[in-house]
């Protein structure tokens, strides 16, 4: 992993009491991860680099071709979801919340993905239907379009606006996850 993917989404942690003011600052709604976000995000343009496009977009939802959208999901959502490590961690193994839901988003790393959507794939072929593209295009039917095996995923799962490289190289750094 890259330099700026270590410590990026600490636990949750107050900063100050609510209400209380630091400078011209109300900072009942600042918090420690939100701070470090903000001090990434600067170092980020201040030479920090990612190993991969892909990991870039995992901390960022930033391409190196710019900024990826979501297309479709909650409004709250679209201006507080920061890539998939913001519900996924920054390992892929989920369990984060993002605090107004309590919704945690699922163990995303591909070993896991790959177990799941291998079964469903199993299945289909038993009845004579065939995915080309097998597990990769499954994922990418899930970032895309919250479609999950058999089933669409929760609302709160965005679905993102990406190009097909994009895609790739987001399952490749998930493919690299351990």
């Amino acid at each position: 992993m890259g330099f700026c993917s270590v410590g990026v989404y600490p636990q949750r942690k107050t900063v100050a009491h609510k209400g209380q003011r630091y400078g011209n600052v109300n900072m009942k709604h600042f918090q420690v991860k939100d701070i470090i976000y903000y001090i990434a995000v600067i170092l980020l343009f201040a030479g920090c680099s990612f190993s991969s496009n892909g990991e870039r977009i995992f901390f960022t939802a930033t391409s190196k071709n710019g900024s990826i959208t979501i297309k479709e999901g909650p409004p709250m959502f679209k201006s507080a979801v920061k890539g998939c490590a913001h519900c996924h961690g920054r390992d892929g193994k989920g369990g984060r919340s993002l605090d107004a839901t309590g919704i945690k988003g699922p163990d995303i790393r591909y070993k896991t993905l790959a177990l799941k959507y291998n079964g469903y794939l199993g299945f289909l072929e038993g009845k004579g239907e065939k995915i080309l593209g097998g597990v990769d295009i499954l994922i990418k039917r899930a970032i895309l379009n919250g479609n999950g095996p058999g089933y669409k995923l929760n609302a709160a799962m965005p679905r993102w606006s990406m190009t097909d490289d994009d895609l790739n190289d987001v399952i490749n750094y998930l493919k690299g996850l351990p």
